[in-house]
């Protein structure tokens, strides 16, 4: 049997959903750590490529450094929400 329409409406109790409420990573911390992992990322491909190990072993060091950058950047009030957050909508 097919569903009615009446059945999947929202309920009436459920709050109303703010399209402007997720940032969708739009944080200084957001930015700062990907950014970090985006440029670990060239050099590790680059190690890899060039078979220059030292550099793929630089770029993993320095992807880690950027995932710890990220969530010490948000511990510090730079993440999505935080008081220092000078991005977002």
């Amino acid at each position: 049997m097919a569903e009615s329409a009446e059945n999947t409406r929202t309920p009436a109790h459920a709050a109303p959903v703010d399209p402007h409420a997720d940032s969708h990573g739009h944080s200084t911390a957001a930015w700062t750590g990907v950014l970090i992992m985006i440029v670990a990322s060239a050099l590790i491909s680059l190690g890899m490529v060039l078979g220059i190990h030292v550099l793929w072993i630089v770029g993993t060091l320095a992807f880690i450094g950027g995932v710890v950058a990220w969530i010490v950047m948000n511990k510090a009030g730079y993440g999505d929400g935080g008081p220092k957050n000078t991005m977002g909508h």
